[in-house]
């Protein structure tokens, strides 16, 4: 598949730009005082959304299941989250955000935003407004992306009892 130059050039750019941001916020991570690893966040915020069964987990962050256990037992032995069945399947267990895995998430959450907000600082105005459209652009693009996948792997996996929808 060939693609247009200008487009490769933005995803590179795009590319580019989020290690940087990542970096970022994993270096004011370190400094909070929960010492919040960077996937401890952002399981807290996918479980401050919604519960999730410890497959699911595993599943979305692409690790095993062992592995993804592991990281939820650090995160239960801090209080942050906790094992619970499901109420509609009784069967099933799902990984819930705690109070005080909330108040870490959010504490760490306005930490990270101004540390981010301290980025933007320095830059004019109209530069800002001009970022802020374009990020607005980029979610927008992004979430069709993520829309189109999941839609197409449901569309795939109701066809094929072996393979699990979202």
């Amino acid at each position: 598949m060939t693609i247009p130059t200008h487009e490769r050039a933005l995803a590179k750019a795009v590319l580019d730009v989020i290690p940087l941001v990542m970096r970022t916020i994993a270096a004011d991570l370190r400094r909070s005082e929960h010492l919040v690893a960077e996937s401890h966040f952002r399981l807290l915020m996918l479980m401050s959304e919604t519960p999730h069964s410890l497959s699911e987990l595993a599943e979305r962050y692409a690790v095993s299941l062992p592995t993804m256990s592991n990281t939820i037992t650090a995160l239960e032995e801090r209080g942050w989250v906790a094992r619970q069945r499901s109420p509609h399947d009784r069967r099933r267990v799902v990984i819930t955000i705690t109070p005080a895995g909330k108040a870490v998430l959010d504490e760490v959450c306005e930490h990270t935003e101004a540390a981010v907000a301290a980025v933007f600082r320095d830059i004019p105005e109209a530069d800002r407004l001009r970022l802020a459209a374009g990020l607005d652009v980029l979610q927008a693009a992004f979430s069709r992306a993520v829309s189109s996948y999941c839609c197409a792997r449901n569309a795939v996996s109701a066809g094929h009892p072996g393979v699990k929808a979202e």
